[in-house]
């Protein structure tokens, strides 16, 4: 006849996130050797069978066999080398969550129970980033013009317990205001009231976790933008130029994306035969045109003028009041 002891104390919280692993203690006095241990069975929640057995009657606890039940067959192992012995579960199911009881029982001592309580995290499923009208964004967005408002969106679809979602530009936590939506998906909209120059191919990142123990289910965009020219300016020495007499005349324009247009201008004249030349690497663009002043053309305005086709605003310029000199 069996006699049962229930220790009663705080039962052990356990956490593991799905498909991840756990080990569940047995926290039991196991004598050096397992000497006298006949039977190590692990119960889950109201199941009355065991779900895993380990059966060391006439031989050596090491040399015990064991027996999983159907549910977790093999996906778990009782370790009795482990001080105390464990029964571990790879890779958890969400179906694994509950209390266990361990129940060891002795040839010549009282029979022992423990319990503990383990909690299954399911991670979300996905973090989705979305723009005002619902259409799905991801890699590079845009181009949105310098000044816009722009509206991002994440949704976190599923999850138990319901993640945290939050919006991180680079490694700097920008907002972490959500709310549970009545469809169950966790939203965080992110406000950029004013695009500014420094989020030009800035990368946002949406991240939705409820758990360290797995990393956050994570979408990131980086953003693309069309920029206004910083400044215009003509490179040529603003001087009096001789009538009749072709002058080669430059002007260099920085900051723009894409590159801006760069048109010459005479009073209200636009002068043609200019040549663009785009660089890259340091964002400038220089327009050179050959120009000879006639004598009607004194007191008139020279100008160069930068525009980004694809902004509204209005360009810049740069240019001075032409002194013809004439040729006597």
């Amino acid at each position: 006849m069996f006699m049962f002891t229930f220790l009663c104390a705080a039962i052990p919280q356990l956490y593991a996130a799905v498909g991840g692993k756990v080990s569940l203690p047995c926290n039991t006095s196991i004598p050096a050797g397992g000497d006298g241990v006949s039977l190590i069975l692990w119960y889950h929640g109201d199941y009355g069978i065991p779900i895993y057995s380990l059966d060391a009657r006439d031989q050596p606890l090491g040399k015990a066999r064991h027996f999983p039940g159907q549910d977790l067959g093999t996906r778990a192992y009782l370790d009795v080398s482990s001080k105390p012995p464990t029964l571990n579960i790879d890779p958890v199911l969400e179906s694994d969550a509950g209390e266990y009881r361990c129940r060891v029982d002795y040839s010549r001592q009282r029979t022992q129970h423990r319990n503990v309580n383990l909690t299954v995290i399911v991670p979300p499923k996905d973090a989705i980033i979305r723009d005002e009208s619902g259409k799905p964004l991801h890699g590079v967005i845009g181009p949105y013009d310098e000044g816009a408002h722009l509206v991002l969106i994440c949704d976190a679809d599923g999850g138990r317990p319901a993640p945290s979602v939050t919006w991180w530009r680079g490694s700097e936590l920008v907002d972490d205001k959500y709310a549970l939506s009545p469809l169950d998906v966790v939203r965080n909209e992110l406000v950029i009231k004013k695009l500014q120059r420094s989020d030009l191919l800035a990368t946002y990142t949406c991240q939705a976790s409820n758990t360290n123990l797995t990393l956050p289910r994570s979408s990131s965009v980086t953003i693309n933008m069309n920029l206004r020219p910083l400044d215009v300016r003509i490179t040529t020495l603003k001087r009096p130029l001789s009538a009749h007499r072709k002058v080669e005349l430059s002007c260099q324009s920085t900051g723009g994306r894409p590159a801006p247009q760069l048109t010459w201008w005479l009073g209200k004249k636009k002068l043609s035969f200019a040549r663009d030349n785009v660089s890259v690497g340091d964002n400038v663009t220089t327009s050179t045109v050959s120009f000879a002043p006639n004598t009607d053309d004194h007191g008139k305005y020279l100008a160069c003028r930068a525009d980004n086709p694809l902004l509204s605003s209005a360009g810049l310029e740069d240019g001075w009041t032409l002194n013809i000199q004439f040729m006597t």
